[in-house]
């Protein structure tokens, strides 16, 4: 809730809500919160890994009104693919690489090596999109963790189908 009465518009909300489950309120910005926190809850992911991502998803605006920072360092390993897909790594891309990478025990991340950006947690859909990576773009992908491999490859694979983008 960021409009001007809305915690007092949810709090009133809340009272009348017939259910048991666990309710939050959030400062997250408000479009790009409910998406990031829709397409995760969407996933499977816990409550706190919601409104984890939900408030995430205010570093991605500041970083659109914030000057060019320098790109962290990449993973080590990793794999390099072209994005052939017409749009890039726009939302349902996105959406698809944090669904996926939900399913393994590890720790993902994305870097735009054409721009520089990045890395970014591909558990993360603001994360993701805010690479801002296109069509012709080259992302390195590179994991961490028990199933780390299986996780790159997943992800290479769906990339360079264009995340079923492409005409057939």
């Amino acid at each position: 809730m960021d409009l001007g009465s809305a915690v007092l518009s949810a709090t009133m909300a809340l009272e009348f809500a017939a259910t048991t489950a666990e309710v939050r309120l959030s400062d997250a910005p408000f479009v790009e919160g409910i998406i990031a926190a829709v397409v995760l809850a969407a996933a499977g992911a816990s409550l706190d890994e919601v409104e984890r991502e939900a408030h995430g998803a205010m570093d991605a605006k500041r970083g659109q009104l914030a000057p060019p920072a320098a790109a962290g360092p990449s993973a080590a390993g990793g794999v390099d693919v072209t994005l052939v897909n017409p749009d890039g790594l726009h939302s349902r891309p996105a959406a698809t690489i944090v669904k996926t990478v939900s399913g393994f025990d590890a720790t993902v991340t994305i870097v735009d090596v054409t721009s520089g950006k990045g890395p970014a947690a591909a558990n993360s859909l603001i994360a993701i999109m805010s690479l801002g990576a296109k069509e012709g773009d080259v992302i390195r992908i590179a994991a961490t963790g028990p199933q780390a491999a299986d996780a790159v490859e997943a992800i290479r694979v769906m990339a360079v189908d264009g995340f079923g983008e492409l005409a057939g």
